[in-house]
């Protein structure tokens, strides 16, 4: 994977490092840190940082900075954060509204068809 940044939420650089991805859990763990190792130790330990921003390039997933030891190696990661409902669902009616930009003009509304039910 390509190197991502992690931000404050003012949009401070404060790491760069190269993510790792467990598909069952929503966390991005951080084996290799290119750069910043320093500010995340004081602002982790010392100002009490927690929430940050993992800048992907295209998009960014704000979560709460966490740190763990894998035997005499500390790992960073950013524990993501689920969105409440409301926001959900609108996330998933503005993914619809591109997939149906255009209403039909004569019917029933398109409804977009929902994974593993046959259409």
């Amino acid at each position: 994977m390509l190197p991502v940044v992690i931000r404050s939420l003012d949009g401070e650089e404060l790491a760069v490092g190269v993510p790792v991805v467990n598909l069952g859990e929503p966390v991005v763990m951080f084996t290799t840190l290119l750069s910043g190792r320093g500010r995340l130790l004081s602002g982790y330990f010392q100002d009490g940082l927690r929430a940050v921003i993992v800048d992907c390039g295209e998009f960014q997933l704000q979560g709460s900075l966490a740190t763990r030891w894998i035997e005499d190696h500390r790992l960073w990661a950013v524990e993501l954060r689920a969105l409440p409902r409301r926001q959900r669902a609108a996330a998933q009616l503005a993914a619809a509204a591109e997939v149906f930009p255009q209403k039909p003009a004569e019917g029933p509304p398109a409804v977009a068809p929902i994974a593993g039910i046959p259409g």
